[in-house]
């Protein structure tokens, strides 16, 4: 409970940066540079003179979405290809369940850490890394909820009768 106390507020303090925030993220004052945290700003100035902890608390917004979509899309992708494998079994489960375990063999932050070597630091080549290369939790557990389902009695009885293929 903690936890999502804390990824709550910090999802809140993201939404309502315009309210929140001390000064303007992007106001600068060079007398300003480097300043020690004061009152007015609690977490110093930076290089250019701008508030340290505005500039965070409207980060927050783009981190989050960001991490949203990636997960979004990891766990549609997962689910997509766990439920073609669950359901039509044989060659085409095969084929995904290697790949999956190709994928599952090297650890996945490593993994991230490799493709965006070789393809450049940024942030679309991180968030296409993760994407890519941590689907195959999520087939898995979806493969498995499904094959669950389609060896029940009342799936075979469907079947049976042509009102499933």
């Amino acid at each position: 409970m903690i936890s999502i106390s804390v990824i709550a507020l910090i999802i809140v303090t993201g939404c309502l940066a315009p309210y929140i925030a001390p000064n303007d993220p992007d106001a600068m004052n060079i007398s300003l540079k480097y300043a020690k945290p004061s009152t007015q700003y609690l977490f110093g100035n930076d290089y250019l003179g701008r508030c340290v902890l505005s500039r965070i608390i409207y980060g927050i917004r783009p981190s989050v979405l960001l991490v949203l979509l990636a997960m979004a899309a990891t766990i549609g992708i997962g689910t997509i290809i766990g439920l073609i494998s669950g359901y039509t079994k044989g060659k085409v489960d095969e084929v995904f369940m290697r790949i999956c375990d190709i994928l599952q063999s090297f650890p996945s932050d490593v993994m991230v850490l490799a493709v965006v070597g070789i393809f450049g630091v940024g942030l679309k080549n991180i968030l296409l890394a993760i994407i890519l290369l941590r689907w195959p939790w999520y087939a898995r557990v979806f493969r498995t909820a499904v094959m669950k389902y389609t060896d029940k009695n009342y799936i075979q009885f469907a079947k049976a009768i042509g009102c499933m293929t």
